[in-house]
């Protein structure tokens, strides 16, 4: 499996902890995640991420709303 950066990795850890991971920034946010959120917006990120949880588990989050929603 390829080497995650900490943004991927911090996407990974919250969809599999909470099934979601939300793209609006809020007030109470870490700088980390509010960071999370802006790679999340670049197309690669979103693929490094697809590929990782493909690999690992065999489904890849769904974009729900701008939103990413992991249901398996």
């Amino acid at each position: 499996m390829p080497e995650l950066h900490h943004n991927e990795r911090l996407i990974i850890n919250q969809l599999l902890d909470q099934s979601l991971f939300t793209s609006t920034i809020q007030s109470g946010m870490t700088n980390r995640t509010k960071e999370a959120i802006q790679a999340l917006k670049r197309p690669q990120v979103q693929q490094r991420v697809n590929t990782y949880l493909r690999d690992l588990v065999g489904v890849v989050p769904e974009n729900y709303q701008e939103n990413l929603v992991f249901l398996f």
